[in-house]
Parts: C-alpha cells; structure tokens; sequence
C-alpha cells in the first residue's frame, strides 16, 4: 500500500486513476463495486450476548444459583427446577429492557450523518460520506467532519483537529507538500483524517483510503460500539438500589436468624429467606430507567429531533431558561432576496454571487443551490437574472477566498483581472452594512443608507450590503495569503448597495412560544441582525422589547452585576458565540437550566457550556457534534417537543420508582411478622419467586410508555436538585406498603388462627392477593396527580397487555392441575376470589386516599 503522505499530488492522482476534476459518475460506481461504502467495521460478533453476560453476572443470579444447589442435595428436585427456572425469567426480563433500549438508541445514532462535498463530473456535490471512493476529490472547509483519510492538494489557513487519532488538541496546521521520510500520523501534515474535524480555512483533497481503511479504521479498539454511560440519574437510582439491597440483606439475615432460633429446618429458612431478597431487591431499576429514557429519545426522533445521548432526555426535562436562534428555529430560514437598491445593480448581483460560500448542484439539469441560508438566497437572485456563474468564473478566475467569520462580518472573494497599470486583483465582499459603509471613505451618503437599513430593520428585513474593490496587487501574490492578510486589505471598497432579505416567521412559532412560556420555562431570542429587525420581529413573537441588549455591550458589564443587568432581557441583537456563553454562564450561575441553539462552528464551545446544546441540522458537522440534541427540521416547536417528552420521562421513572418501592418490602413484612408471630410461613419460596415475576416483570416495564399526562406542559420547570424519590413519592409508595403490608400479614394470622383450612389453601390466597394486588393499583400510579376516574385507563396498550399476562400467570397458578403441584397451590373458591378481588379494589382506593390527602394538601 503506497504511503500517499510521500508521494507529490501528481503521483497521488496517477496512483488512484483521478485528477482535480474528481472522478466521473461511471468511474465512481465501478470503483463503489471495488470498495465498498465508506463506513468504520460494525463491532463483530452478536452484541445481545454481551448484555446477557451482565445480567448473569447479577449477584442476585448468584444467590439464586446457591440456592438451587442447596435444594437439589436436599432432595427438593422441583424446588431446583423452579429456582432455575426463576433465574433464566429473571436474566430474559432484564436482558430484554437492556437490549431493547439500547436498540432503540443504535437505530437513532443511525440516523446522525456526515455530509461531504465532492468533485463529480467536473462539479460540487454535497454527498453521504459513506458514498466516497478513493479517487473522490473533497472540498473541506471550517465547521465540516473529514469524511475519509485523504491527501491535500490545496491548502488555505486549513487547521485541523486531530484529538480523536493522536490525542492532542491543539490545531495541526495542514499543507500540500510532500513529505520524504516516514512519519507518525500526527506530523503527516499533507493529510487529513477521517473523524477528524476542519477547525479553520479551508481546502481541497483527494481521498486516499475509505472505510476499515482509514487511519481510524485500523484502530481496534475504536471499531467497537462505545458503551452507553450511566446518566447522573441512573447513578443516583443505582446508588438508591444499592442502599436498599443493604437493608434487605441485614432483614434477609435476621429471617435466617430467627428462623433458625425457631426451629426451622436450614433449607427451608435459607431458600425463604433467598427468595425474599430476590422479591425485595429492585435490581431492575436502572435498566427501568434506561427504557423510560430510550422511549423518551424515540418519541422525540418522531417530532424531528435526534437525541444523541440518553443524558439529554432526561436533561431536558428540567429546562428552565431556553436560549433561541432567530433564524431557522423562530423564523422559516428560507430566504429570499425580496429588493436589490443599487445604482450598478449588474456588479451588485456580481459581488452577491462571488462573495459567497454556497455551491450550484446540477443533477440531470435541475439546478440546486445548497449551503446557509443567507449565501442561498444571494446566489438565487443572481442565478434568477440569467446570469452564469462558472462562466463569470471563466471571466475572473479566483485566487483566493476569505470565508465568512463572526467577528469580520463579511465575505470576499479574491479574483484575477487587469486595469490600466496591468495585473490586478478585484475584490467582490459581501456582509454587515455597518462595516461595509465605515470602510467605504469615498461614499458620501451613508448617513441616509444607515437610515434606510434602520427602516428596513424596522420591518423585519435582513439587510447584506455588497461592495468591490481593485487591488494593484498580482493575483500571484495574493494567492499565497492567508484569512488575516485578506482582511486587512480589504481598506478602501467601493459601496455597490443593499439587499433586502425576507425570512417569514414559522407558523406554529407564535403558539410554541405561548406553550413554552406557560410551561414557566423564560425564553430568550438571539440574533446577528440588526437591534431593529430583532425588535420587530421579537415584538411580532410577543417577546418584551423594552429592553434589547447588542453584544457588545455584555462586554462592558462586570460579571458581578452582569445578571442583574440582562435578567430582564427577552432579545439579544448582534450577538455572537462568546456573548452566548456570557448570557448562558450568568443563568447558570442562578441554578436555571440552560438549553441554546446554535449552527456555526463558533456555536460548538456556546453548545458544550450549555445544559443541554441543541444543534440545527442546517448547522455545521462541529456543531453538531457538540451538541446533545439536533433539530431535524430546525423548528422552536421539535424543543418544545422534546422538553415536553423530557418531562414526561421523568414523571414515568417516577411512577416506575414508586411501583417498586410499593411491593418490595411486603415478602420481608410477611415473613418476619410471621416468625414472630409463630406462625408457619405465609408464602413457600417458589411461590414468592413466582409473584416476583408477576410484579417485576413486565408492569414496571409497560409505565415506560405512559402517555405525557395533560397539563404537563403548564407546570413549572423540573428543578435539576429535585430527587426522583422526592417526599410526594416516599409518601404514596411507604405509607401504602406499610398500611398494606398490615393488613396483608393480619388477614393470614386470622386465617391460620381462625379458620381450618389447611395451610397450603391459606397460602394460596396470601400468594394470590399479594401477586395481583399490584396489577390493581398500577391504574392509580397512572397519574400522580389525578384521580383515577379522571385518568385514560386504555391508554396505553403496552400495560393493558402486562396486566392481562399478570392475570392470566396467577389464575394458571390456581386452577392449572400441573401449577398446583409445582406451586403448592390450591383452586381458590369463589369468596375467597370475591375477597382477593376486593382487596385489590381497597388497595385501588387507598392510593387514591393518599394521592388525594397529599394533593390536598399541596394545593
């Protein structure tokens, strides 16, 4: 294999049969047939098993396992089947919500794609990266993924960073020439890496390796799938599991003591005592959680946004302040030149269309412009004039480009031409009308121009000022400079005259803000434009504008008194990336939640500092990468969406802690109570086992796809100190356990007391009321705060289906002959039925009772 790194351009193009042009559309499909789609090795191997090693990994498993020995050597030949049984329903119910829940965040990483612009036919296309072929020829600019390892041919100011390859994060400085001797990839300076990312400037190349051949593809370790991190929410659940598994282990050994001290045989405590802690234990809680939170991130891939970790959902949730773009998330970002003012409106349109970092896509004869949205709609009305633009490029070849920057406000394009003194370089520039007129010293009427960009303002409109200028330096020189020495000279254009851009605003936009706001969450525009078309276009939003802040003015504020100066502020007017992390770091510092819009690649350090950084898809590669959410349609409603979504998966880790925490201690009350009452046991081991089933298993599961409850969006913001298990929760899920509890080991004292029937019918209906009762008041978790005849019972299919497979296991259990000698169970009559049936229905009533009581209490 050539090491392309050593060899001069010319060689390259001959050792991968292309030239400048790139390849034509017959070669690349015969070489796409050769080498296949430009994608990194999937992680070999089937993945499920390693989800199903961690669940047999569970010390709960182990236990289990212990005590299936124990029952086999003491003879108990169908206590050992059920037991294992037991222990294999267990791992599937867990490898399942592991397994699916990670599926559900595969197929939405699926869906993040790198773009790549390509050199087809003699043209520019933007492309899937996985389409490239060696011999593709790339054009990379700031703010793009590096979409293949590829060998530079023309270079300018192109920095990159190579952090993810060589670990360093500092930008590498990139050339064209050729290197003689043999290298590390970090100072293989003509090169570019896939995966790395254009930090600056820009250039053209020709790939050189694709796929498993990369740089980053012959890294092993970097093949595999990463590992989906525990939240700061499942980490505290975990640590919550943990704590109360302590408490089941200390009640688990106290049973096994007194048990002992009572005379029972050792077996029959042990596996008791076993199958409590298996019943008590929620070791299904962070798994629970990472359903919940899956679902969540589905549910807002639906409504157009693309959650990239499970962080985010959950995030989300507690979003208080909300930081928005104007353009392309409050407005459509479809552009469109509705005015040209100028007097040479032919060397207007000109500087609009040069000045200009889109590019024209011809497929099959329809044009296309495709690039921001502003470049999109200076090139169109150029192209909407008849006018060509490779044939002016003929006219005046290019030399050099000065691509737009947050700080210089402007485009310029450097080209070729002649005056009366010879060689010449003529510079198109397009941007800010502010500086375009300050620079414009022989333009005697600015005072009237600037008063015509306030009016325009005033109605909304976007406003590009477009000038030229003519150099007395040779192309040849000019050619060689970088961005800084392009900008500075640019000293003396000639004012050419305005564009006048209309961007309407979205129609749901007005109704989302509304929504947003009555959800307690402050919302907050921010603009490059003018203070003007801020205000207008804010006031038409309903945001407040008594006071609009510039930018620059942040600059001027102490950071002490920095929050009290813009905490009244609902519009930002001429901001850019560093005035984004000012506004965001001082709500921070108030403890708000901070959720920011952004698209450039000077968004990505704003997006990383915020609480959660939203991404536009319209936005750079960078941006995106750095952000937890990305708009698929770059809508204000896909944020409301999905903070709606993010709420509503904290109510359902809510209602799945409490359904939990509910039953887990009922098996540990029943047994101890029973030992110290001296009494037999209430439940065999197996049958605990089997209620554990019944009540763990797929319920808890099916509340991950309780519907979002009505109001959510009109309550106050989720707090990010708030506890999951807050002081409503330990109310509805101990005080009912313990009540229930009572009155669940008080009807088996009365009945072995009592009554006559023989222990096992007396079982039976302790095991029967305790493995349903839970399949009764999972209807009153539904809602938290409404009643249960105020809540949709059929809502949601996922638990109607749990709750009938509940129902249908413990009647199989009673009345199935064959269950009746595994379990030890016997036919229930129909009072007894009537009863369990009842006290299903007062457990209904009780929750309900403390619901109200605590509501009440609230209001």
């Amino acid at each position: 294999m050539a090491d392309f790194y050593q060899l001069s351009v010319e060689d390259v193009f001959k050792a991968t049969g292309s030239n400048k042009d790139g390849l034509s559309e017959a070669e690349y499909k015969k070489k796409f047939l050769e080498y296949g789609p430009n994608e990194l090795p999937k992680e070999s191997g089937f993945k499920a098993l390693v989800f199903l090693w961690g669940q047999i990994k569970s010390p709960l498993v182990y236990i289990l396992i212990i005590a299936s020995i124990l029952a086999f050597f003491a003879g108990e030949r169908l206590d050992t089947i059920i037991i294992l049984i037991s222990v294999v329903i267990n791992i599937g119910i867990g490898f399942y919500q592991e397994y699916s829940s990670s599926q559900i965040l595969k197929r939405l990483a699926e869906k993040v794609r790198v773009l790549a612009l390509v050199r087809r036919d003699g043209g520019i296309k933007e492309i899937d990266s996985a389409m490239l072929v060696p011999g593709d020829v790339v054009v990379v600019k700031s703010g793009m993924k590096v979409p293949a390892d590829a060998r530079l041919f023309r270079t300018k100011d192109l920095e990159t960073n190579e952090a993810l390859l060589t670990g360093e994060s500092s930008p590498v400085k990139k050339n064209n020439e050729a290197i003689s001797k043999k290298t590390a990839v970090a100072d293989r300076k003509n090169m570019i890496f896939m995966g790395s990312s254009i930090e600056r400037g820009e250039g053209e190349a020709i790939v050189v390796e694709t796929g498993k051949d990369t740089e980053i593809g012959v890294i092993a370790v970097l093949t595999k799938e990463s590992k989906e991190e525990f939240t700061p929410l499942q980490e505290k659940i975990g640590s919550l599991g943990k704590f109360l598994s302590i408490l089941v282990v200390i009640a688990t050994v106290i049973i096994i003591a007194v048990g002992l001290f009572e005379k029972f045989e050792f077996y029959q405590i042990f596996v008791t005592a076993v199958a409590v802690a298996v019943a008590a234990i929620p070791e299904g809680l962070p798994a629970a959680i990472a359903v919940v939170l899956a679902v969540a991130s589905k549910n807002i891939f639906k409504n157009n946004g693309l959650v990239k970790k499970l962080l985010a959902a959950e995030t989300l949730g507690s979003v208080s302040v909300l930081l928005t773009d104007k353009t392309g998330t409050l407005t459509e970002g479809k552009m469109k030149v509705e005015k040209i003012i100028s007097k040479n409106e032919s060397a207007m349109l000109s500087s609009l269309a040069l000045a200009n970092e889109a590019i024209i896509e011809n497929e099959n004869g329809k044009i296309t412009v495709k690039g921001e949205a502003t470049d999109k709609a200076k090139l169109e009305i150029f192209l909407a004039g008849g006018l060509d633009l490779k044939k002016m490029l003929e006219i005046f070849p290019r030399v050099n480009f000065l691509p737009f920057d947050s700080v210089r406000k402007i485009i310029a394009s450097f080209h070729s031409a002649k005056n009366q003194h010879g060689e010449a370089t003529q510079v198109f520039i397009s941007g800010e009308p502010e500086f375009i007129l300050k620079k414009s010293t022989d333009f005697s009427d600015k005072g009237n121009v600037l008063l015509e960009c306030e009016n325009l303002a005033k109605k909304g409109f976007r406003v590009i000022a477009a000038a030229e200028e003519i150099l007395p330096v040779s192309p040849n020189i000019i050619m060689k400079k970088s961005e800084d020495e392009l900008f500075a000279l640019v000293q003396r254009p000639t004012f050419l005259g305005l564009a006048v851009i209309s961007d309407p605003i979205r129609a749901d936009v007005k109704a989302t803000v509304k929504e947003v706001r009555s959800a307690g969450i402050k919302i907050i525009m921010l603009t490059g434009d003018h203070k003007l078309t801020a205000r207008t276009i804010g006031q038409e939003l309903g945001f407040s504008s008594e006071n609009i802040m510039e930018g620059a003015e942040l600059e001027n504020i102490p950071g002490s008194k920095l929050f009290s100066k813009i905490k009244n502020v609902e519009i930002f007017a001429r901001v850019d990336p560093k005035h984004k992390i000012l506004i965001a770091k001082a709500w921070k510092e108030k403890g708000e939640s901070v959720a920011m819009t952004g698209d450039g690649i000077n968004d990505a350090p704003a997006l990383k500092f915020a609480d959660i950084g939203i991404a536009l898809n319209s936005g750079t590669d960078v941006t995106k990468d750095a952000s937890d959410l990305v708009l698929i349609n770059d809508g204000l409603n896909t944020i409301a969406q999905a903070i709606k979504y993010g709420r509503t998966a904290f109510d359902n880790i809510k209602k799945v802690v409490i359904y939990l925490l509910a039953s887990s201690f009922t098996e540990i009350t029943l047994v101890l109570g029973s030992l110290i009452l001296r009494v037999p046991l209430p439940m065999t081991a197996v049958q605990i086992l089997w209620t554990n089933l019944v009540q763990d298993g797929l319920p808890n599961f099916a509340l991950a796809f309780e519907k979002s409850e009505d109001g959510i969006m009109r309550r106050k913001p989720i707090r990010r100190t708030d506890p999951i298990l807050d002081k409503k929760a330990k109310v509805l899920s101990f005080s009912f356990a313990a009540v229930t509890d009572i009155i669940l080991l008080s009807i088996f004292y009365f009945l072995v007391e009592k009554t006559s029937f023989p222990i096992e019918y007396t079982r039976t209906i302790i095991f029967t009321a305790l493995g349903t009762s839970s399949l009764f008041y999972i209807f009153s978790i539904k809602s938290l705060d409404k009643p249960i005849y105020k809540t949709n019972l059929f809502d949601n299919n996922y638990l109607l289906f749990a709750v009938g497979i509940g129902f249908l296991i413990m009647i199989s259990a009673i009345y199935a002959p064959a269950l009746n000698t595994i379990l030890k169970t016997m036919p229930l009559q129909a009072p007894h039925v009537i009863l369990i049936l009842i006290l299903g229905v007062f457990k209904i009533s009780l929750m309900e009772t403390i619901k109200w009581f605590y509501n009440r209490k609230l209001a």
